[in-house]
């Protein structure tokens, strides 16, 4: 059960405690600052029995602080899942932070969307000296960016560099340069925050890459081909200088043809109309969408490994998709064969078939799951009968 507290500093600072008697324990937060959202737990005691916890979940390109949630003493159990739901689709590793880093972390986003804090009036009641005029210390904050970025080789500095590029978040880039006073550069390839949906990377020469992109922006599709140089030793990659070299406007269509990828999907009749709660119990870390004719669970994966390969999709981080339809029907689709067998090796070990029914397997060549859910068909066989 929630309740609300009211929370005040004390003098001296970070180490505040609470109106009620608590105090600050401990916190962690995900390593994952170079794709642009971060999850923090903070857990705060007031005595061996009675803990608070708060967790967060940060945007640090449009929405600022965009989840909270807080517990008092819950059954570690949910909280777990209520971790597992807020932060397990960011693909990171925990990182210890001290309290005046979470402040920090906290006030940096607010900076990126100040109409955020409007959302969860709880975070200024734990944190008052986290508002829309506060300033926070811009190297503290860099080091603290520094540690909760992962260990990167050349493709994932690329790939990273680019992602906070286009997505205008020019604080968390800075951790990429070889030197932080060349964060001014490159920034003219968005005039707002977009999104990086596909990259590749070619070597030209030792340090140097001709990188193209493919962008998502507000006002369509674009593709710029870039030169990137970086300074490369035994124990890190730091971007030195980057350039674009070409840029040009693209269509919906020539932007569908250089997504395309296999599909594999396989579908399944459901044998219990309330399958879709056993599976929000199995994997609380799904995000879920509802849609006309059902809802599309999305799983991610458990790293971000994809981002250390020569070709980049925003996608990449996705391991399957499950939508169930309000027909009974269960769609399972991976653009990787092995993924959709482990997910059905799983799916059928907890499961079994008495709750569910295989029903078809198919290979497509252009991804078709998505044109399904948003047809408003609830039976895939319906919905390609319809197709033809």
């Amino acid at each position: 059960m929630k309740n609300r507290l009211n929370l005040t500093v004390i003098e001296g600072g970070y180490g505040r405690k609470l109106h009620s008697g608590y105090h600050f324990l401990r916190a962690r937060a995900t390593n994952t600052r170079l794709m642009g959202v971060v999850g923090i737990h903070v857990v705060w005691q007031k005595s061996e029995e009675e803990y608070f916890h708060e967790l967060y979940h940060l945007d640090y390109e449009s929405y600022g602080i965009d989840g909270y949630e807080y517990y008092i003493n819950p059954d570690e159990a949910f909280l777990n899942e209520q971790i597992m739901s807020m932060m397990g689709g960011l693909g990171g590793d925990f990182v210890s932070l001290e309290a005046k880093d979470v402040r920090i972390m906290l006030q940096s986003a607010v900076a990126v969307a100040p109409e955020c804090l409007g959302e969860y009036p709880e975070i200024e009641e734990a944190f008052p000296n986290v508002n829309k005029t506060a300033i926070y210390n811009a190297d503290e904050y860099d080091v603290i960016c520094r540690a909760l970025s992962p260990e990167t080789k050349a493709y994932g500095t690329i790939h990273y560099f680019m992602m906070r590029t286009v997505g205008h978040d020019w604080s968390g880039r800075r951790a990429l340069w070889n030197k932080t006073e060349s964060n001014a550069e490159f920034r003219s390839l968005t005039v707002s925050p977009s999104t990086l949906i596909r990259e590749s990377i070619k070597t030209i020469s030792e340090g140097l890459y001709e990188v193209t992109s493919l962008i998502d922006g507000q006002t369509g599709y674009y593709m710029y081909i870039s030169e990137i140089a970086l300074n490369e030793s035994s124990t890190s990659f730091k971007v030195k200088s980057a350039e674009i070299v070409q840029g040009m406007k693209v269509s919906s269509i020539e932007a569908a043809m250089m997504l395309k990828k296999k599909e594999f999907i396989s579908v399944y009749t459901l044998l219990d109309e309330n399958f879709g709660f056993d599976l929000e119990d199995k994997y609380p870390e799904l995000m879920a969408n509802e849609h006309e004719a059902g809802v599309l669970y999305s799983r991610f994966k458990d790293n971000n490994d994809h981002v250390e390969h020569s070709i980049f999709y925003l996608s990449g981080d996705i391991l399957g998709l499950y939508y169930i339809t309000d027909e009974n029907q269960m769609l399972i689709s991976s653009f990787s064969e092995e993924s959709l067998e482990q997910i059905e090796s799983e799916l059928l070990n907890w499961s079994g078939d008495k709750l569910i029914r295989p029903a078809g397997q198919f290979v497509i060549d252009v991804p078709l799951l998505y044109d399904f859910v948003n047809s408003g068909y609830g039976d895939f066989f319906d919905f390609l009968n319809g197709e033809e």
